[in-house]
């Protein structure tokens, strides 16, 4: 089915230019039109906010669960050879894709790719090397 060429979202892409090889930011269903902003890429880094990078954190499996590409999450660490205090690590980061990975493979986490501040970003790089990480859904203007 043809789309008349003024109901084309800006940024799609052609049908012979598809970003082959490229992660998409969410669910796409057949038939969907793919716009640059729905990869993650340039595409996608084009739309982050001024002083915001992409960072991928690995979260408890359950705690994936929970989530879907759009949420704005709180990211808490918690370091399991202590005492077990949880802290924040990032506050209203925003979810971008979550990568699909073979889970059967075990080790019990799953990538999340995030949009934070740069700092926000090595401070997650940072807690990933020696605590666990999980993720929190505030209610909507619980901030």
């Amino acid at each position: 089915m043809l789309v008349e060429p003024d109901l084309v979202p800006h940024g799609a892409y052609s049908p012979g230019a598809v970003p082959l090889g490229r992660i998409v930011a969410g669910p796409v269903r057949r038939g969907l039109t793919l716009t640059d902003a729905a990869v993650v890429g340039p595409g996608l880094a084009a739309q982050l906010a001024d002083g915001d990078v992409l960072v991928t954190v690995h979260v408890r499996d359950p705690a994936a669960s929970i989530v879907e590409a759009g949420d704005l999450v709180r990211v808490i660490a918690t370091d399991p050879r202590g005492s077990a205090t949880a802290v924040v690590v990032a506050d209203a980061a925003r979810v971008v894709t979550i990568p699909s990975v073979n889970t059967a493979a075990g080790g019990g986490t799953s990538p999340l790719v995030l949009a934070v501040p740069e700092p926000t970003a090595l401070a997650l790089s940072g807690a990933a090397t020696s605590q666990v990480l999980d993720v929190v859904v505030p209610a909507p203007g619980a901030r």
